[in-house]
């Protein structure tokens, strides 16, 4: 008897291995539709079909044929298969290999005892020796020509996903597997998590080790493991060692059985924010005192179920100082604010690509690449005939949008917004006006008023600029 593990990989141009692709973008159009709709038709019966068969071909299609993206400021279609970490692509990729395997697998005459797969990783038990397993394997690569396997077998053991599959004494046995590479990646103890997610991690791991493990000694090796890499990122000792001491003593067949998962989606109202010890605990007591106020008969309609907190992680230090845009390194994309010279941009004139500027002694410097399109931004608005009149504002949009605003406060005379006050003051015009951003991608808009105000404050334009206030802080009185 043989253990075989089978990866699915995209088609080869030539024969050098490394040029291998992945699955998901080597699925042709048209294949993929047909299996899909097959599929989806079969499930159903004819008269059962939420919508026509047509009709789904028709919306698999526009979103396979509509995969654009930008790269480097260029936008790309995706001409075949399907984009990776789409919703569609793992059940698109696994109705489409199912329709292969299984006229494959029933045409053919020599036939593995065990085949099962799990997206594009087979394994399966071999009974008929190794030269008939290289020409199953052989015959598996010509079904379609996109498509191609790469194999590894053994008699002894095989590697699939995380487990490890070993025959002994003709039983299979199973045990964690750890990848070369493998790192100790484990969630740290000082990281900013509620405490119960971090002992969650140690049960749930452990649960992981017991459950693969098909021999007593195997688990509790693995379970020691376990203990030394918590304990290595910092949590304590001895409560790792009862949590897993818990695990060990679940009978393993009841972890392998599959669990039927109640609908925990209830109509409670959640009160959602970031997450904070000292604000969570503080959240908690004040829902406990109301408690008696909400389940009160009266708001039996309105609350159905007890208000409950949910917490949502607040931005770290990876999310507010990395980017995920694509710098390039030529001279085009240097600091400053450009035109996009797209046709019927109106904002192109009032663009100004200037990086250090000085304003009553303090200096503003501008370090990323920006154009009429940057959204997400804090902006600066200036006027060419006054050196004072300096505007901070922020937005969500992009430049050229919120900048058309401005134009219609400045055409229809609005004089109650400082950009219309100003830039219809006598030998005034919009032509005199020039912008340029400050500062985009922002994690939230918080993060952006705030930049918004902080320049505000630097620079003294609610005093000596045209700000009439400092953004939304104005609806706040300071006391002293």
């Amino acid at each position: 008897m043989t253990v075989s593990f089978t990866k699915i990989i995209g088609s080869v141009e030539h024969d050098d291995s490394s040029t291998l692709v992945s699955l998901y973008t080597n699925i042709p159009h048209l294949d993929g539709i047909d299996a899909a709709v097959t599929y989806y038709e079969e499930f159903y019966n004819v008269d059962e079909l939420p919508i026509p068969g047509a009709d789904l071909h028709k919306l698999i299609e526009f979103i396979l044929k509509h995969n654009y993206f930008e790269f480097n400021e260029k936008f790309y279609l995706q001409v075949t298969g399907t984009a990776m970490g789409t919703k569609m692509a793992p059940p698109y990729a696994v109705i489409f290999l199912a329709s292969l395997e299984d006229k494959f697998l029933n045409d053919c005459l020599f036939k593995p005892s065990l085949y099962v797969r799990y997206i594009d990783d087979i394994f399966i038990i071999w009974p008929h020796g190794h030269n008939k397993l290289v020409e199953f394997h052989n015959s598996l690569n010509l079904i379609h020509p996109d498509i191609k396997l790469d194999l590894q077998y053994s008699d002894d053991q095989v590697s699939y996903l995380d487990t490890t599959v070993k025959i002994i004494n003709n039983n299979i046995v199973t045990s964690v597997f750890h990848k070369p590479t493998d790192r100790n990646t484990i969630l740290h103890h000082d990281s900013f998590h509620p405490n119960h997610i971090k002992k969650s991690v140690v049960k749930s791991q452990g649960i992981r080790c017991h459950r693969i493990c098909k021999l007593n000694t195997d688990s509790e090796n693995e379970l020691k493991e376990l203990a030394h890499k918590f304990t290595h990122r910092g949590y304590s000792e001895p409560e790792v060692t009862q949590i897993l001491e818990n695990v060990s003593h679940i009978p393993r067949e009841n972890l392998l059985k599959a669990n039927n998962h109640k609908d925990t989606h209830n109509k409670s109202v959640r009160f959602i924010t970031n997450f904070h010890p000292y604000v969570n605990d503080s959240l908690r007591k004040m829902f406990k005192n109301l408690n008696p106020i909400l389940e009160h008969e009266s708001l039996a309609g309105v609350f159905q179920d007890t208000p409950c907190i949910v917490n949502r992680q607040p931005p770290n230090f990876k999310r507010i100082i990395v980017s995920s845009k694509f710098c390039s390194l030529d001279s085009s994309n240097k600091a400053g604010t450009y035109k996009c010279n797209k046709p019927r941009c109106l904002t192109c004139n009032h663009v100004s690509n200037e990086t250090t500027l000085r304003y009553h002694g303090r200096t503003l410097y501008i370090k990323g690449h920006y154009s009429c399109s940057s959204t997400n931004v804090v902006y600066l608005i200036r006027c060419k005939k006054c050196i004072d009149a300096w505007y901070f504002g922020e937005t969500c949009n992009a430049l050229h949008i919120r900048l058309n605003g401005h134009r219609q406060t400045v055409t229809h005379n609005n004089t109650s917004l400082p950009i219309g006050e100003h830039f219809n003051l006598p030998n005034h015009s919009f032509d005199d006006l020039t912008i340029l951003v400050v500062k985009d991608n922002f994690v939230d808009i918080h993060s952006r008023q705030k930049c918004e105000i902080e320049n505000i404050l630097k620079f003294g334009t609610n005093n000596s600029g045209l700000n009439r206030d400092i953004g939304f802080m104005s609806h706040y009185k300071a006391f002293v």
